[in-house]
């Protein structure tokens, strides 16, 4: 099945009306379902032929681990299952763009637009690891931003989750590659959530600075964050000392060194936010009384 034919039809309960996204195994529509609300409708839908065994495999478990997850910051499954050949799942209709197109079109971000972003997905990623979900793929392009500045987590098709044994996997590299943690690089090191947090300390470093701190190819980049120390932040761009200190905790290389949990980090970009807040209030004020100075 082509993914435009389902657009103008009906798939099981979801009149689908168009395609919001297309990867090379899914393909996001905006539906309706049968209470008439609108619904981001993800299909598993591979380019050429049906699915193999291990891609229904993580489709499910990413259907499986969202569904367990309701947190304001965590695009929420209402359904998921099996229409005839297909795998899918119907997630909130969130509308924005995700925070990776937002950086392709401005470079990087006013520094309350990163801390507010930080400290929504800490808190997400804080309450997927208590319910036993970590992300393992933490980047700019599983994040979406609404225009009110709303930041919710998605994706979660490299998820672990830790009740399931079925879907543990020793030895095996998952992530991307600009994002990973030390731990998904190196052999025997356990993956929990603090491996959530460094990558998430990694998109921040990116949207902050408009740079990420490691470039190179696959097996050099993944090298960088096993072994060497990032560039400051405030070397590659202005950025306030309070920000960097943020983001520098939570790519430590070892875990011991990092946050302990994310609800630390966020508790530590709201500070943040609210000493930027307080610096551009009395910013406004010198302003507005060198403009009656001047006058």
């Amino acid at each position: 099945m082509d993914s435009q034919d389902l657009v103008g039809r009906t798939f099981g309960p979801y009149a689908v009306e168009r395609i919001l996204g297309q990867g090379a195994v899914a393909t996001v529509y905006q539906a309706w379902n049968a209470q008439d609300e609108l619904v981001a409708l993800k299909l598993l839908t591979p380019k050429y032929g049906l699915p193999s065994d291990e891609i229904k495999v993580r489709f499910e478990r990413e259907a499986r681990a969202m569904a367990r997850l309701h947190h304001p910051n965590i695009v929420g499954v209402s359904d998921s299952g099996q229409i005839g050949d297909y795998s899918y799942m119907a997630m909130d209709y969130i509308q924005g763009e995700t925070l990776d197109k937002l950086l392709r079109r401005k470079g990087r971000l006013g520094h309350l637009q990163v801390t507010d972003i930080g400290w929504q997905i800490a808190s997400a990623l804080d309450y997927a690891y208590k319910y036993g979900v970590i992300h393992r793929d933490v980047k700019p392009s599983n994040i979406l931003i609404t225009q009110d500045g709303q930041a919710y987590l998605t994706d979660f098709g490299l998820a672990r989750i830790l009740d399931d044994p079925s879907i543990t996997q020793v030895g095996a590299i998952v992530g991307t590659a600009a994002y990973m943690a030390p731990e998904q690089v190196l052999p025997d090191m356990p993956v929990d959530g603090q491996t959530d947090l460094y990558s998430l300390g990694v998109t921040l470093y990116r949207a902050a600075t408009g740079m990420l701190p490691f470039v190179g190819t696959g097996p050099e980049i993944m090298h960088a964050h096993a072994y060497e120390e990032p560039l400051e932040p405030s070397k590659v761009a202005r950025i306030p000392a309070v920000l960097e200190s943020v983001i520098l905790k939570a790519m430590a290389k070892s875990p011991a060194d990092r946050y302990r949990d994310g609800r630390a980090m966020a508790q530590d970009l709201l500070e943040v936010t609210k000493q930027l807040h307080e610096t551009q209030s009395q910013h406004n004020l010198l302003q507005r009384w060198w403009d009656r100075v001047r006058i």
